[in-house]
């Protein structure tokens, strides 16, 4: 990032080959325990953490106890107030925990994480979760309401029943009422924040649907443009369709995406549909532009995959997700323009 803000050169993250750097240039990262006693030592920190990571959480646990901050099984808000942050001491030093509320499914918990980024990704699903517990579901109210045309054009969807998706639709509604105030830590903002949801969620859940009736058009007409027989040479990108075609459109894409990026899938499935109506007749145009996304989208991913198992990704990562999907419009179908300005550099200078 320096010399691309230096001099203008971009250097491709594989340029760097810490292999040829000589051993006694590199850092070496040691743990100890609370006696100051060594347990690991080694050159690769994210090697070094993968093995220790269940010892990390543990160690945040037994501050949480410490502290008598960790609930778990909890169905409204018992929690007081929640502090944004607090230190204990741990081999000599210094060690900040995050407490933050936590999405058990049918409950709700509160736990500490090591870090900010952690603590927001899992805090704004658990005031969500808990919202879901103590809000009276307007789904039955709609279901009721619709014809068969209706009923027909939700059934056919990546969601195993109707109900679930008019679930995931009350979820993401009220994800962006979560999402538009400051985190919420006491029982009062909760109380307020609960408040606000009720006054008009049918109404906002009823808007959420008709969006999705929309998506759920454009992803069977994309679905059908990505099948059928193929030449040889139209298959990496005809994966690399289909890929994003699963990422955007699945089991649980309403609450993922929110109302605001919902609204944004008709033009990246129309995208979609550009560049395979074009990709048999210029299929080395179409390398040429996999060549240019293919990297950020590697980084992205190996990102996600990195994150722990139940770890939400954090606010940087769900924004270069969609600044990912601008930047595939901006390659393929420029002509449905992009929500915001979009380019390489951005997204490098973004990723976490």
């Amino acid at each position: 990032r320096w010399l691309r803000s230096t001099t203008g050169v971009v250097v491709p993250r594989d340029a760097w080959d810490w292999t040829k750097v000589p051993e006694h240039l590199r850092p070496t990262f040691r743990v100890v325990d609370e006696s100051g006693r060594e347990q690991a030592r080694g050159k690769d920190l994210e090697a070094l953490k993968e093995p220790l990571r269940p010892r990390f959480a543990e160690a945040m646990a037994s501050a949480a106890a410490d502290s008598g901050i960790t609930v778990s099984g909890q169905t409204t808000w018992t929690f007081g107030t929640i502090e944004k942050a607090f230190t204990t001491v741990r081999a000599g030093h210094e060690v900040r925990g995050f407490p933050t509320l936590v999405d058990e499914g049918s409950t709700v918990g509160l736990q500490v994480v090591g870090s900010e980024d952690e603590q927001e990704a899992r805090h704004r699903l658990g005031v969500r979760r808990l919202l879901q517990l103590g809000t009276p579901s307007p789904v039955k109210a709609i279901m009721d309401s619709f014809g068969n045309a209706e009923k027909l054009g939700l059934a056919g969807s990546p969601y195993p029943t109707v109900a679930e998706l008019l679930d995931d639709c009350v979820a993401a509604v009220l994800q962006q009422a979560v999402d538009a105030r400051p985190p919420v830590r006491s029982e009062q903002e909760y109380a307020a924040l609960a408040a606000a949801v009720r006054i008009d969620l049918e109404a906002r859940v009823r808007d959420a649907v008709r969006d999705v009736f929309t998506v759920l058009a454009a992803w069977r007409h994309t679905d059908r443009a990505l099948s059928g027989r193929a030449e040889m040479a139209t298959l990496p990108a005809l994966s690399d369709m289909k890929s994003q075609l699963a990422r955007l459109v699945r089991r649980g894409f309403v609450a993922d995406a929110g109302l605001d990026q919902l609204r944004q899938l008709p033009r990246y499935l129309a995208a979609i549909d550009h560049r395979r109506s074009r990709l048999d007749g210029d299929v080395v145009r179409d390398r040429q532009l996999m060549d240019q996304i293919s990297d950020l989208q590697a980084s992205w991913e190996h990102r996600m995959q990195a994150l722990p198992e139940g770890r939400p990704p954090g606010e940087a990562l769900r924004r270069v997700r969609w600044m990912l999907e601008e930047y595939r419009v901006s390659l393929w179908a420029q002509h449905l323009g992009t929500a915001h300005p979009i380019s390489d550099a951005r997204i490098r200078k973004a990723l976490p």
